[in-house]
């Protein structure tokens, strides 16, 4: 009768970051199956300790569902042939291709809807072309990412720290933060922390492609099922298009190109059985 709440305790520990006495210190009553357990300051050090390796061994577990996906379905493979093919593709639609060139820091990764925990993205891949991020849940209630997977459209931004985007709604700067920084807060759903830890990296602007389920040929694009989302940042203000205008656009242009399909398919097929063996927790409903 344990396990329930065991199993509560390590879903919400994957929204705080695998950070369990926070969350303890956060939740006193746990009540699951009949059975109630109480948590005190004391009691979050000793339960921590007693769940860290399930914990880890769950993630593990979750880790390698998703790595055998992508070996699988060759999804690295697809990807890459996207993002070898990512210049010239976004050339085609910016306005002056003549003198575009991709900036040397830009990125990419691929994020999936989360098997594991409700309401969350999963990145699918390292970054493209240097590494490093997979394994890494994403809330769909904030960021680019989320708005894009929310609303089922691709996105794009010029420059995310741009304070003119959201100072309007705020009246400027906001005590003890700048106005780039309250941006952020306003206009992406982030809070001080996330925005303290996302300017590590300045990532300026970003596209959001949505991929789709394109297997059926007679599917019309407004019914076919987002499965991804190739996401693709830089820290170069205006890197595809002067407005954010611009910059959806190219993203939306670039869901119809054939590597673009040709990768959502895949993932469409990986995702089929990896919903198969989904656990779904849900940490949104109240009650």
């Amino acid at each position: 009768m344990a396990w329930p709440i065991v199993t509560l305790i390590l879903a919400g520990a994957l929204v705080f970051r695998g950070d369990v006495a926070r969350l303890l210190r956060l939740v006193r009553k746990v009540t699951a199956g009949g059975v109630t357990v109480e948590f005190s300051a004391d009691d979050a050090r000793r339960v921590q300790e007693s769940i860290e390796q399930p914990f880890r061994e769950f993630n593990k577990a979750a880790h390698r569902a998703y790595d055998q996906a992508v070996y699988g379905y060759s999804i690295r493979k697809h990807a890459s042939k996207a993002w070898d093919a990512f210049p010239d593709l976004v050339k085609k639609h910016v306005k002056d291709p003549s003198t575009w060139i991709l900036p040397d820091d830009a990125r990419a990764t691929v994020h999936v809807e989360d098997v594991v925990v409700k309401e969350f993205m999963y990145q699918l891949l390292d970054y493209l072309p240097r590494g490093g991020g997979s394994g890494r849940r994403f809330s769909v209630r904030r960021g680019i990412l989320g708005r894009a997977w929310r609303l089922e459209a691709s996105y794009g931004t010029t420059d995310a720290l741009d304070p003119a985007k959201t100072r309007a709604q705020v009246g400027g700067s906001i005590v003890g933060h700048s106005e780039a920084d309250a941006a952020l807060v306003e206009s992406w759903g982030m809070t001080w922390e996330d925005v303290a830890e996302w300017k590590h990296g300045d990532k300026r602007s970003c596209l959001c492609v949505v991929l789709r389920d394109s297997r059926d040929p007679n599917s019309a694009k407004s019914t076919r099922v987002p499965v991804a989302v190739l996401y693709v940042d830089c820290e170069t203000p205006k890197a595809f298009g002067s407005t954010d205008a611009e910059a959806r656009a190219v993203a939306v242009a670039l869901e119809d190109e054939d590597v673009m399909r040709a990768l959502g398919n895949q993932i469409a097929k990986a995702m089929e059985d990896l919903r198969k063996k989904g656990m779904y927790l849900d940490l949104t409903s109240a009650g």
